[in-house]
C-alpha cells in the first residue's frame, strides 16, 4: 500500500469541490463524540471523492484523518471500524448516501447501466482513461454508489458482447449472397496462394488486398484501382454504422489484419462475414487515400522530371551568347571603377553595342524560355506517358465540395471526364476557367492561333486541372 499521496493527488483533494461546506461542517458536529465526528467526516469526503467508502485506513483515509482533525479541533485517529462492518460505520454510511443523494444499485440499475454502455459510451471506442471518467460521471448523473470493479467489469463484458452481435447481426442481413460469395472468393483465392507460393499470381485476394500500393509508379495504378472498385459493394451504409467511432471499426480490421486467411475461415458465419465486410470498408477508405496520394506524386513528377529534362538542355542555352557571363563582370567593374562616368566613354570600349543589344535579349526571353520549355516537357509526359492512369484516377477519388471554389473544380473534373475520349484536340465547348485554371497558365491552356476563350485546348487543359490546385482538394 502507498505511504503518501502524490503532488498530483494532493493538488486534486485541496480543489474546492472537496473542502467542507458550512452544512457539512455542522452535520459533522451533530454526531456523538469527537471519534464519531472525525470518523463522519472521514467517510463523508471520502465517499465524496471516490464514490465509495473505505474498506481500511488506507492512505487516503490517513490524510483525510490529519486535514479533517484540524477543521474540527481534534487529534487524527486510525479507524478499525472501516475494517469491518461495525455497526456505527455501517449507520454513517447509509447517512452520507441519504446526505448526497446516493443509493445502493438495484438490479434495475444494473440493466440501465449495460444499456447506457451499449448505446450511448462504447460505440464511441473511449480510452481507458476516459471510460473511466465517463462510468464516474454516469454514477454521478443517476446518483448510484458505483458496482464493485468485478461487477462494472463484468458489465462492461457483457455490454462490449452485446454491441458487437448487434453490429454483426446488421451486418449479415444487409450483406446479399453474391456479396458473401465474393468474400469467400476472397478468401478461398488466398489461401490457395499461401499454399502454391510459387504460383502467386496478380489477382484480388484477401492477401493482396491487405497490401499497399508499392510505389509512386504509372505501372501500379491500374492494379490499385482494381482493388479499390472490387469492394466497393462492401461499403456498409451510413444507417448500419450509424453511432460508432471509426476507432471501432479499426479494431476489426487489425483483427483481420492480422488473421490468417484460413483462421478466419474457421469462424462462425455470422463472424466470418461481418468482420470481413468491415475489413473491405475500411480497406476502402485507405486505398482510395493511398489512391489520392499516388495521384499526387505521379503529377508532382511530371512536373520534376520536365524541370530536371529543360536544367539539363539549358546548360548549353546559357551559352547562347559567347562569354555572357564575362561580359556581365566587365559591365559590374566598369560601374564600380567609373561610378559617374559616361557610357559611351566607359562600358562601349570594352564591350560593343550589338552585343549588349543580344545580351538584353537573351535575358529578357531566359525567364519566359524556361517556362515554356517545362510546360511543353510536362504536357509531352502526361500525353504519351500519364494521361490514362491519371484520369482513371480523377474517376475515382473522392473529392469533397465545401466552398465555391471546390464545386468549380469538381464542375471541371466532370467536364474532363465527360469529353476525355473526344477525339479533337479543342474542346466544342469552353470548360470552367475561373479559380481553376492560374492567371499565368491561361496562355497555355487557350489557344494559340484564335487567342478565344472558347478555344480551349483539351490536353493542356487536363494537365494543368490535374497539376494545378487540383492536388489541394484532394
Amino acid at each position: 500500500m502507498e505511504s503518501k499521496l502524490s503532488e498530483s493527488e494532493l493538488e486534486f483533494l485541496q480543489s474546492p469541490q472537496y473542502q467542507l461546506t458550512s452544512d457539512e461542517l455542522q452535520l459533522i458536529m451533530s454526531k456523538q463524540g469527537e471519534r464519531n465526528q472525525l470518523l463522519f467526516a472521514v467517510m463523508l469526503q471520502y465517499y465524496k471523492i471516490r464514490l465509495f467508502f473505505p474498506t481500511q485506513h488506507d492512505v487516503l483515509v490517513s490524510y483525510l484523518s490529519a486535514t479533517l482533525a484540524k477543521k474540527i479541533n481534534t487529534e487524527p485517529c486510525y479507524f478499525h471500524e472501516l475494517e469491518s462492518n461495525h455497526r456505527t460505520a455501517k449507520r454513517f454510511r447509509q447517512l452520507v448516501r441519504e446526505y448526497l443523494g446516493y443509493r445502493e444499485a438495484t438490479n434495475a440499475d444494473s440493466n440501465a447501466f449495460i444499456d447506457w454502455l451499449e448505446n450511448d459510451l462504447l460505440p464511441k471506442m473511449p480510452q481507458e482513461h476516459e471510460l473511466h471518467l465517463a462510468i464516474k460521471s454516469y454514477y454521478n448523473s443517476v446518483k448510484i454508489e458505483p458496482f464493485s470493479e468485478k461487477q462494472q467489469q463484468r458489465y462492461l463484458d457483457h455490454a462490449r458482447n452485446r454491441l458487437e452481435t448487434k453490429l454483426f447481426d446488421k451486418i449479415f442481413k444487409y450483406l446479399q449472397p453474391n456479396d458473401r460469395d465474393f468474400i469467400d472468393t476472397l478468401l478461398n483465392h488466398a489461401i490457395t496462394e499461401e499454399n502454391n507460393p510459387k504460383n502467386r499470381s496478380k489477382e484480388i485476394n484477401l492477401n493482396t488486398l491487405k497490401k499497399g500500393i508499392p510505389g509512386a509508379k504509372l505501372k501500379h495504378v491500374q492494379f490499385a484501382l482494381e482493388k479499390f472498385k472490387a469492394i466497393q459493394s462492401l461499403i456498409l451504409p451510413n444507417d448500419t454504422i450509424a453511432g460508432l467511432n471509426r476507432k471501432f471499426l479499426l479494431k476489426y480490421y487489425e483483427r483481420i489484419s492480422a488473421y490468417s486467411p484460413s483462421h478466419i475461415k474457421e469462424l462462425d458465419e455470422r463472424s466470418k462475414y461481418a468482420t470481413m465486410t468491415v475489413f473491405c470498408h475500411i480497406r476502402s477508405e485507405l486505398l482510395a487515400d493511398s489512391l489520392a496520394d499516388l495521384f499526387i506524386k505521379l503529377v508532382k513528377k511530371i512536373k520534376n522530371s520536365s524541370e530536371t529534362y529543360v536544367d539539363k538542355a539549358a546548360v548549353s542555352e546559357i551559352k547562347r551568347v559567347q562569354g555572357k557571363f564575362d561580359i556581365l563582370s566587365q559591365i559590374t567593374d566598369v560601374a564600380i571603377a567609373h561610378p559617374e562616368g559616361i557610357i559611351k566613354d566607359t562600358i562601349y570600349p570594352i564591350i560593343d553595342p550589338e552585343t549588349l543589344k543580344q545580351l538584353k535579349v537573351d535575358l529578357s526571353q531566359r525567364g519566359q524560355w524556361y517556362q515554356k520549355q517545362v510546360r511543353t516537357k510536362m504536357r509531352s509526359l502526361y500525353l504519351h506517358g500519364s494521361r490514362t492512369e491519371l484520369l482513371d484516377l480523377l474517376t475515382h477519388l473522392p473529392i469533397e465540395v465545401s466552398e465555391y471554389e471546390n464545386k468549380v473544380m469538381l464542375d471541371a473534373i466532370q467536364f474532363i471526364l465527360k469529353h476525355r475520349n473526344s477525339r479533337d484536340d479543342i474542346y466544342s465547348k469552353t470548360p470552367p476557367l475561373k479559380h481553376v485554371i492560374p492567371d499565368n497558365w491561361l496562355d497555355f491552356v487557350i489557344d494559340n492561333k484564335t487567342k478565344s476563350t472558347a478555344s480551349v485546348n483539351k490536353f493542356n487543359y487536363e494537365m494543368v486541372v490535374c497539376q494545378g490546385h487540383l492536388m489541394k482538394k484532394i
